[in-house]
C-alpha cells in the first residue's frame, strides 16, 4: 500500500496507528505531550480489500502490551508481523507470531512471542475481506520484557508437532513453519497464518502452499497418519546458492520426513541430515520442493536361533522380521543411526545389527 509521508515535524500522531520511520543514520526523535494511559485506545475502522491489504497497528502505551489478551473476535486474524533486527542491527524479514497455535518465528534471533513493546508497531490484517475493528485496553499492558529483544518464549498449553524449515541466504534467514495439532484443522482458519512478503532481493523467502492455493508462513493440520505432502514455496531475488536446515527437535518421530527437490530428483531424510544445499535463479516457484511425511512403518526384528561359531546366521530370513508391515524392503548397518553399512546379512557373525 501507498504510505503518506510526514513532512511537518507538528503533525499529530494518531494514538493506535503505525508509523515508519526509516533513516540512514542514528537519528534522535523527540516527542512532546504526556504519555498515554487511558483504560482503552480503539481502532474502529480496520479496512482489507485483498489478501495483500494489512493494517499497520501501533502500540498505544509507555510499556508492552500482550497481543495474546487483546480481544480479535471482531474480524481480526489471530496473527501478527514483526519487522525486526537481529542483535548486529540488521534489518530481518518479518517475524510472524499466531496467538491461536502460540507459535512464531525466529527469523530475528530468537523466537517471538506476541509482547510488543512501547514505540513498536505490527501488522495486522482482517480475518475476511471488509473491515474489522479492535480494542486496546490498559489491561493487556505488561512490564515482562522477556530474555531477549523484548522475546520471551511462552509455555506451550497444546501438544504439537513442530517442524521448523529454515532457508539461508548469506547472513539472513527466513522461516516457515508446519504444525500438528488435534485443535487444527485441514483448512485454512486461525491456527493458519498468511506469509507477509518483504519482496527484498537480498532475502531469499520461504512458505507453504495451503489446500486454498494460500501462501503461508505457519501452516497447522490435524495430525498426520498417512503418506501426505505439503508444498513449499521459495521467492529468490538474486541468483545464488542457498541452503535449508530443519529444526526436529519439536517432532515427533512417528513417521519419517522427506524434503524432495524435484528439480534435481533428489528425496532427502531430514531426520538422518537436517540441511540441504541449492542453487537457484531468481524465481518465486511453488513446484521445486515438497515435504513428505510418511508414517513410520511398524518392523519387527527377532532374534535368531543360536549357533556356535564358525557357523553364521542369515538376518535376511523371513523370521527375523515376521511380524513386520508388509511391502518393506530391509537394509543392514552395524550402528544405530545406520550409517556404517553390513555387506553380509545374510551370512551374519556374532555381533549386534
Amino acid at each position: 500500500r501507498q504510505y503518506v509521508k510526514i513532512t511537518s515535524s507538528g503533525t499529530g500522531l494518531t494514538v493506535g496507528k503505525g508509523y515508519i520511520f526509516r533513516s540512514a543514520t542514528d537519528y534522535l526523535i523527540k516527542f512532546s505531550g504526556p504519555p498515554n494511559a487511558a483504560s482503552s485506545y480503539s481502532t474502529p475502522s480496520i479496512p482489507r480489500n485483498d489478501n495483500a491489504h494489512y493494517y499497520l497497528l501501533g502500540n498505544p502505551y509507555p510499556a508492552v502490551i500482550n497481543w495474546d489478551n487483546i480481544d480479535i473476535s471482531n474480524n481480526i486474524s489471530s496473527t501478527i508481523w514483526y519487522r525486526s533486527c537481529d542483535i548486529n542491527g540488521h534489518m530481518v524479514t518479518a517475524d510472524t507470531w499466531n496467538s491461536t497455535t502460540q507459535i512464531g518465528t525466529s527469523n530475528n534471533g530468537t523466537q517471538v512471542d506476541g509482547k510488543i513493546p512501547p514505540m513498536q508497531s505490527v501488522w495486522i490484517q482482517c480475518a475476511s475481506i471488509g473491515s474489522g475493528s479492535l480494542s486496546i485496553p490498559n489491561t493487556v499492558r505488561s512490564h515482562s520484557w522477556g530474555n531477549a529483544n523484548f522475546f520471551k518464549s511462552k509455555a506451550q498449553q497444546d501438544k504439537k508437532d513442530v517442524l521448523r524449515l529454515v532457508l539461508h541466504s548469506s547472513n539472513n534467514r527466513d522461516e516457515t513453519i508446519i504444525v500438528q495439532s488435534e485443535s487444527a484443522q485441514n483448512t485454512f482458519e486461525n491456527w493458519d497464518s498468511r506469509k507477509f512478503f518483504n519482496n527484498d532481493a537480498n532475502i531469499a523467502e520461504l512458505y507453504t502452499i495451503s489446500p486454498e492455493k494460500y501462501s503461508l508462513v505457519i501452516q497447522s493440520v490435524k495430525p498426520i497418519t498417512t503418506d501426505s505432502i505439503i508444498r513449499v514455496g521459495i521467492k529468490v531475488g538474486t541468483e545464488g546458492d542457498y541452503r535449508f536446515v530443519a529444526d526436529l527437535s519439536q517432532a515427533y518421530n512417528t513417521y519419517n520426513i522427506f524434503l524432495e527437490d524435484k528439480q534435481l530428483q533428489v528425496k532427502q531424510d531430514l531426520f538422518s541430515n537436517p540441511e540441504y544445499t541449492f542453487h537457484s535463479t531468481i524465481v518465486n516457484d511453488t513446484t521445486r520442493f515438497v515435504i513428505h511425511f510418511l508414517p513410520t512403518p511398524s518392523v519387527i526384528a527377532n532374534s535368531p536361533e543360536a549357533v556356535c561359531t564358525p557357523s553364521t546366521v542369515d538376518l535376511t530370513s523371513e523370521k527375523i522380521t515376521a511380524g513386520s508391515a508388509t511391502g518393506l524392503t530391509f537394509t543392514y548397518w552395524t550402528d544405530s543411526k545406520a550409517t556404517i553399512p553390513y555387506n553380509s546379512p545374510s551370512n551374519a557373525e556374532s555381533g549386534t545389527y
